[in-house]
């Protein structure tokens, strides 16, 4: 765990020195210690001086080196670690705390001071405009504190509060079943296949929201979106789309001011939409795209959990380019290129750019950004290797871009880590990169014809095709 101690933010690392000297939370002085080393060396903490032996010479000067002691100290300063990233989740959580305490102050018999705190409590409830698992699960514990408390008035008189109860039990349980069957369909999307699940209570749950979608529209907005989700990959139809666009639209600054953002999510889920219509061949989405792509880089969404990842990065650069919109994608790269994940940050940042200059037809300007990645992943080497081969297309350079495709050969028969999807992926760009070449080197009488068959061959094509556009492209007059 030390080597996240440089992931803290300033004020995270003003609460832990708090924490770590708090005799409540920590009784081990050497502990303290091995904060204080880390801290000297925050933010900028390097792999050497999480060496153990560095540690503990910086810590014990004069001593000999003990494994075993520097060892167990890193072990305890872990535990007091984790323990402080528990309380700083803990905090965040009011009304779990207030849940506890209510809890705490019932058995005490401390009336007033309980009716003080559930009186606030649900006050907060009714302020609140997202509404979560988390909200259900509050509401649920405060309706059990109040009847707990009042169990002696309610044992021969009407408890209102079970059925509030019994109603939230019931919202709850929509609300994350809603999300499972949505992460059903991901799982299933994403890999291709049909899976067993058994999605117990579907029809029933959907059958229960449109009978009162009113109500669910206008009190329960984040079960709302999930359900336009679920339909919108369930139907691909643009009319959920539309109105899911048209809902966060319009309660956008209530999602806002609820506290933390899920306007992120939100906007992925709208994103995604488009990517699958892209994927299946309507292309007319991209303008769609590119205007949530935009709306969420005014808005600053594309973060989640204060990080992009490279695969979405990439999708990013991959769709706008494809509209040939080249300075807001350096706009966009060069914005986010600190948030991506940092063990692809070099990476992503390298290929991107060498996209750029290639929809430029820049295309000498490619090669540094290509020759700078070091293929941590092997989605970064196939794809590099891609590109390169469009670079000697485009510029004539056939016997290079045979090269590079028999380099792929040979990296598929080599690479065993390759998923059966990457092989896929890699072969089916050989197969028309080949084939393009063909029609690049036949003469001018057979070139209509190949033409042909090689554009009903890329239409008829069931497996993902890198680049297809590109491809397409080629193959229009006067190109080859």
């Amino acid at each position: 765990m030390i080597e996240y101690f440089k992931d803290l933010s300033k004020k995270e690392i003003t609460n832990f020195k708090a924490f770590v000297n708090s005799p409540y939370h920590n009784s081990n002085r050497q502990v303290i210690r091995m904060f204080n080393y880390l801290r000297s060396k925050y933010p900028d903490i390097q792999e050497p001086d999480l060496d153990k032996a560095v540690i503990y010479k910086h810590l014990f000067p004069d001593k000999s080196y003990n494994d075993d002691y520097v060892r167990k100290l890193i072990s305890d300063f872990t535990k007091v670690f984790e323990n402080f990233l528990i309380q700083t989740e803990y905090e965040t959580e009011v009304q779990l705390n207030n849940t506890m305490l209510l809890r705490s102050l019932r058995k005490r018999g401390i009336k007033k001071r309980f009716e003080s705190i559930l009186n606030d409590s649900l006050k907060l409830q009714k302020k609140q405009f997202s509404r979560n698992e988390m909200y259900y699960s509050n509401q649920i514990n405060l309706e059990n504190e109040y009847y707990h408390f009042n169990f002696d008035k309610f044992k021969f008189a009407f408890a209102k509060c079970l059925q509030s109860k019994s109603d939230n039990i019931d919202l709850n349980f929509i609300f994350q079943k809603l999300h499972v069957f949505n992460e059903m369909l991901n799982n299933e999307y994403n890999t291709g296949k049909t899976f067993p699940f058994k999605k117990t209570f579907l029809d029933d749950i959907l059958g229960f929201i449109e009978e009162n979608k009113k109500i669910i529209k206008a009190s329960h907005p984040n079960m709302y979106i999930i359900y336009l989700q679920l339909m919108m990959f369930m139907y691909l139809k643009k009319d959920y789309m539309e109105e899911m666009k048209s809902y966060l639209m319009k309660n956008e600054k209530k999602f806002i001011s609820s506290g933390k953002s899920v306007l992120p999510y939100y906007y992925n889920y709208l994103v995604a939409f488009c990517l699958r219509k892209i994927n299946i061949g309507e292309t007319q989405y991209r303008n769609e795209l590119f205007s949530l792509y935009d709306k969420m880089l005014s808005k600053d969404l594309f973060l989640i959990d204060k990080i992009i990842n490279d695969y979405d990065f990439t999708s990013v650069v991959n769709n706008v380019l494809a509209i040939n919109k080249y300075d807001w994608v350096e706009t966009f790269i060069e914005k986010y290129k600190k948030f991506i994940e940092p063990a692809f940050a070099k990476d992503s940042y390298n290929l991107a750019k060498a996209k750029i200059y290639f929809y430029k037809k820049e295309f000498e300007k490619v090669f540094p950004y290509l020759n700078s990645i070091v293929y941590k992943n092997p989605n970064y080497y196939f794809n590099s290797k891609f590109l390169l081969v469009r670079v000697y297309l485009e510029t004539g350079n056939i016997r290079e871009a045979k090269y590079i495709i028999d380099n792929l050969k040979q990296y598929i028969r080599e690479k065993y880590i390759l998923t059966e999807e990457q092989i896929t992926i890699i072969k089916t760009f050989n197969k028309y990169a080949i084939e393009l070449i063909k029609i690049c080197q036949c003469t001018d009488k057979d070139k209509k014809a190949l033409t042909l068959i090689f554009r009903k061959e890329l239409d008829n094509e069931k497996n993902f095709v890198p680049n297809k556009a590109w491809f397409y492209n080629m193959t229009e007059a006067n190109k080859l």
